[in-house]
């Protein structure tokens, strides 16, 4: 008796609104065909989001409308728990179509898994890592490290070529100390002797 005293009600009235929308998502979804062009199937991906957003509107206006209810008409609790019921199963249709038509990998749309190029992507895979194992194996090549080798020794020749520079370095400077100590030492004794020879 509640039900069809419900019927002219504007609430019922949205909701079976966002049921045929709801119907209507899971009828395109159900016979995507994948045989068909992908760009068929993404249009009809795309046909099926947008009225999965519309109903999705629909049922949020239907929830707040059930948590703020105006003052007319007055609703019973027999009737507030059919509404309810009839929302909750609304929203678990439509969260299952929106995890098949966005998380769930589809043929449709690009990028996905399917079990064909799942063998094709895993053998993908062994080959890039064979190649890794290869590349890895050919660093430690004795041959590839030889201009390494060689770069030591050249910069082992050349911290000895300046270690032998600075030496010789420091040798001319003691040389040129102590030829200027001598001729002062002469200059000195020379300088001494005249002294005496000018005494005597």
């Amino acid at each position: 008796m509640y039900k069809q005293a419900l019927m002219g009600d504007a609430w019922i009235r949205e909701a079976q609104e966002a049921s045929k929308l709801v119907e209507d998502i899971e009828t395109r979804v159900k016979n995507k065909n994948p045989s068909l062009k992908h760009q068929e199937n993404r249009l009809v991906d795309i046909t099926a989001r947008s009225k999965l957003l519309e109903a999705g509107i629909k049922l949020d206006r239907l929830e707040s409308l059930l948590r703020n209810p105006p003052s007319k008409p007055i609703l019973t609790n027999e009737d507030l728990d059919y509404r309810w019921k009839m929302l909750s199963e609304l929203q678990l249709r439509t969260k299952a179509l929106a995890l098949s038509l966005y998380a769930l990998p589809t043929s449709s749309r690009p990028g996905c898994l399917t079990p064909e190029n799942a063998e094709a992507i895993n053998t993908n895979v062994s080959d890039c890592e064979q190649d890794q194992t290869k590349s890895s194996s050919s660093r430690d090549d004795p041959e590839l490290l030889r201009p390494l080798i060689s770069n030591d020794v050249t910069l082992q020749s050349q911290v000895q070529m300046k270690q032998c520079g600075t030496s010789t370095s420091l040798s001319l400077l003691q040389k040129v100390f102590w030829i200027f100590g001598a001729v002062l030492g002469s200059a000195a004794l020379i300088f001494i002797l005249v002294l005496i020879c000018a005494v005597i």
